[in-house]
């Protein structure tokens, strides 16, 4: 499949706009089916690589600024890594929530690169007897993290939790603390933050570790064996972890080697292009229905897509629209 990669807006960090675009082309890079190509008009699918900061209905202006998208409605698409993603176009997204997806229009992905704990590169873990059953650091950017906080305080006996205050500027004693506690560790507590998904569980698969994934909203990506690899519980069953850590510990050996073996089939750098590749190859050809101008004023108009993001669009709705209008 031929890619073009394009941005919805002027980059304001940098990581954003021309440097993401070089970000995502050298991922394309090791694939072996997918190519970057750098005219659209030979693009199978158009790729709007939408930033963190592309979350709220204020930055629907980027989208009645592009002529890719008034030019080729039909194929274009998103990849957005934000925490809470509006999923306006069509595309593969990290934390898509799970009122957003909808199989012929959005699909789960992974993060499209590695952790941002440098130390993960070069850290090699224990694989063989952990001394902790169970553990989790991490600050409380959601309400069940503070759940999982008060509940390791009470059954210390599980293993070690702390809270941290740092989000992504970590010390380099700080990044490889929290890799040998994960090494050191059976389970690893996986709780939503701001968003539905986080690094934290693929950093955990990455080092043969079972992550209890406690995210009632998160959409898991397709094409995993999760039940074999991972334990997902309801947020509202946090109490009862003492005991489900005792009904899956005997399995912790074939859990653990199931979680290195998605890991290196899946996430890891050297075939994470093709997966997610192939999940917007998947979505090019069961897209339903194939956009234009008609359907997204539509969906831009519809009370459900307002409903599911949760704010009012009438006023800027009408504006969008009729730039629409005039554009075509």
């Amino acid at each position: 499949m031929n890619i073009f990669l394009a941005t919805l807006q002027e980059y304001h960090n940098d990581w954003e706009g021309d440097n993401f675009i070089r970000r995502v082309g050298d991922i394309l890079t090791s694939s072996s089916r997918h190519f970057q190509v750098d005219d659209p008009n030979l693009a199978d699918v158009i790729l709007f690589l939408e930033s963190n900061r592309f979350k709220s209905q204020h930055d629907f202006s980027c989208f009645q600024k592009t002529s890719l998208l008034q030019q080729f409605p039909h194929k274009c698409f998103a990849l957005n890594y934000a925490d809470s993603p509006v999923a306006f176009l069509p595309g593969l997204y990290v934390c898509l929530p799970r009122q957003s997806y909808d199989p012929g229009w959005t699909r789960a992905i992974p993060y499209p690169w590695a952790s941002p704990n440098k130390e993960l590169a070069t850290f090699n873990p224990q694989l063989d007897h952990p001394e902790f059953k169970l553990s989790f650091r991490g600050s409380i950017s959601h309400p069940i993290r503070q759940k999982v906080l008060d509940l390791m305080t009470v059954h210390h006996e599980l293993g070690p939790s702390s809270q941290i205050q740092r989000w992504f500027n970590h010390t380099s004693d700080e990044q490889l603390a929290y890799l040998q506690e994960i090494s050191n560790s059976q389970f690893v507590l996986c709780p939503r933050g701001i968003g539905t998904s986080s690094y934290r569980l693929y950093e955990v698969l990455s080092l043969g570790r079972v992550p209890i994934i406690i995210s009632d909203d998160w959409v898991p990506p397709e094409g995993v064996d999760w039940n074999s690899c991972s334990i997902r519980i309801a947020e509202g069953r946090v109490g009862e972890l003492p005991s489900i850590i005792d009904y899956f510990i005997s399995r912790w050996p074939e859990m653990s080697l199931a979680a290195q073996n998605v890991w290196r089939s899946c996430f890891r750098e050297s075939v994470l292009a093709d997966f997610l590749f192939d999940q917007l190859e998947a979505l090019f050809f069961s897209r339903v229905p194939l956009n234009d101008w008609s359907y997204l004023e539509d969906r831009w108009r519809s009370y459900s897509f307002r409903r599911q993001n949760q704010w009012d669009l009438k006023s800027k709705g009408k504006r969008f629209v009729s730039r629409l209008r005039k554009a075509n």
